[in-house]
């Protein structure tokens, strides 16, 4: 090694400390300018010196010299600033409009996304309880399995939107668009479903116990299995729903003769 280069490997063991080098490769928040030190002192070959644990950890420190950039498959651009601040990174996908993120298992609990455009985004089994998230684009969306208990959707598109197995326990989803949505085996006790849109929507197995679906539009949904005992269905459009094997009991806004239909059609 000639006197540059060890002069260089000095320097860049001076700097490797508990309190900047570890917290970057065990994705914890340090200051922007300790980031930036560190992509000019590794000017070797820093991942033999850094010893990576992981080709994850080789990736992050590409991005910081990359100038804080990802590229999504798409194409579209993000920058990072503090990788575990899902403050920062809401306030990235509210300002820039970054359709088809992979949002995989993220934490955005309690997170403020309203008016954020995440059409066809990936947020399987994503933490979204308490978030808010009124007026979103989510159309076209993956959402399954994750957690949307007492989350804020009014307002919000989730057209054609895959949220099957996700858990919507008291959500607000009033005056939402959720027409040809997936909603299969969704959890949607006492959620307040008011003047939404769910037509040709497939609820079918779906929990909508004790849900507010006053002026919902249900016209061509899929109701079949589906549990909604002591649901309010005030005024709600059952036109051309599929309602076989659906239960119903203690509803209000169902008269006599409307429940006469829904046995007639299967319902339960």
């Amino acid at each position: 090694m000639d006197d540059d280069s060890r002069k260089q490997l000095n320097n860049f063991i001076m700097f490797r400390n508990e309190d900047n080098f570890t917290k970057f490769f065990n994705y914890q928040p340090i200051q922007l300018n300790s980031l930036t030190t560190i992509g000019k002192k590794l000017t070797l070959k820093w991942l033999e010196i850094s010893q990576l644990p992981t080709q994850k950890s080789l990736e992050a420190l590409l991005l910081l010299i990359k100038g804080l950039e990802i590229t999504s498959e798409s194409g579209n651009k993000l920058r990072i600033t503090k990788s575990n601040d899902k403050c920062l990174l809401a306030k990235d996908l509210v300002n820039q409009p970054f359709p088809e993120q992979d949002l995989r298992d993220a934490d955005l609990s309690r997170a403020d996304l309203s008016n954020a455009h995440l059409r066809g985004a990936d947020l399987s089994r994503a933490d979204l309880s308490n978030a808010h998230l009124s007026r979103v684009d989510l159309s076209n969306a993956h959402l399954r399995g994750a957690d949307l208990r007492g989350a804020d959707l009014s307002n919000a598109n989730l057209s054609d939107a895959d949220l099957s197995n996700a858990y919507l326990n008291g959500t607000n989803l009033s005056n939402a668009n959720l027409s040809d949505a997936d909603l299969r085996d969704a959890n949607l006790s006492n959620a307040n479903l008011s003047d939404v849109d769910l037509s040709c929507a497939d609820l079918s197995n779906a929990d909508l116990s004790n849900a507010d679906l006053s002026n919902a539009n249900l016209s061509d949904a899929d109701l079949s299995c589906a549990y909604l005992r002591g649901a309010d269905l005030s005024n709600a459009n059952l036109s051309n729903t599929e309602v076989n094997k659906a239960r119903f009991g203690l509803n209000q806004g169902i008269s006599a003769l409307i429940k006469l239909n829904l046995l007639k059609r299967g319902a339960i």
